[in-house]
């Protein structure tokens, strides 16, 4: 009786071995212990050991609100930060973004320091508080009057690149702020093969013969250009437009790659207009600002 009972032990081992060797087997194993769980910790475990197990896209999604929920009931910036790290792809991504600038607002509120507002602004650049972050550190740190000029002078211009150099320039200064808000209500469009801008989607925002005249001018200017000693000469102009008033500026080298800034739109690499718009080719970037 005593050996049966051990050959009935030792076949029952070998079968637990090989069916725990079998990796479906596993996987089905570790996730009904998951859904036992039904926590966060779970769902976490079978998602690292299973990254392409049967389960994993049920698992994800599972994770991901376990997750959400444990940051709600949490409701520290720790725990929203948590859960934009593990899940930057989430479903909640966007509103957690929003509940942490909140809390971040919330404590820069309080301390009432300008480097309390330096802070959120640099945490929380594309948050809707960071005009109001923006409006308190310009209070507790008032900008100079050579700055208040310059930043005047780059929202005359209206300019990509102007406000681009101005933030940089002005890294953690109120107005260095301001300008980076600016920088985001321009879009960009990047050919990835040669590709042509129609007149339509152009004319609805630019003047296309004011555009084609200033083309034209700087065409005759560059087709001066000349190498010498082997070297580009390097060719840069700022001026406005005589008869439309648009303000201009480009610099090309002998190559004809460079950068144009007509109005407010901004050509990065080669381009030419044509009769039927703009033709952008291969790796150029267009620099247009959105609806304002």
């Amino acid at each position: 009786m005593r050996k049966k009972l051990l050959w009935g032990a030792g076949i029952l081992a070998v079968i637990v071995t090989i069916v725990s060797l079998i990796p479906a087997v596993r996987d089905e194993c570790h996730w009904q212990w998951a859904l036992f769980r039904d926590d966060t910790t779970g769902y976490e475990a079978y998602v690292r050991t299973w990254p392409t197990g049967r389960h994993a896209l049920d698992a994800n999604v599972r994770y991901d609100e376990r997750t959400w929920t444990d940051a709600i009931d949490a409701n520290a910036v720790e725990a929203f930060e948590q859960y934009i790290l593990t899940h930057e792809s989430g479903k909640h991504v966007a509103e957690a973004t929003n509940r942490l600038a909140e809390l971040r607002w919330t404590v820069a509120s309080i301390t009432d320091t300008a480097e309390a507002y330096t802070e959120f602004l640099e945490s929380n650049p594309r948050s809707d508080l960071a005009d109001k972050a923006i409006d308190s550190l310009i209070t507790k740190k008032p900008p100079s009057p050579q700055d208040r000029l310059d930043y005047a002078a780059t929202e005359f211009r209206d300019m990509h690149f102007a406000y681009s150099n101005f933030a940089k320039s002005h890294a953690r200064s109120p107005l260095g702020f301001k300008a980076s808000r600016e920088l985001l209500k321009f879009g960009k469009l990047t050919a990835e093969k040669d590709c042509l801008v129609s007149v339509d989607d152009l004319r609805s925002k630019y003047n296309w013969d004011g555009l084609k005249r200033v083309w034209q001018w700087s065409d005759e200017v560059l087709s001066g250009i000349q190498m010498r000693g082997g070297s580009v000469v390097f060719l840069s102009k700022e001026a406005v437009d005589p008869i439309y008033g648009i303000p201009f500026h480009f610099g090309f080298g002998g190559d004809g790659f460079g950068k144009i800034c007509i109005g407010n739109l901004q050509i990065e690499g080669r381009c030419r207009f044509e009769k039927d718009g703009l033709r952008l080719y291969q790796s150029t970037t267009l620099i247009y600002p959105l609806q304002r």
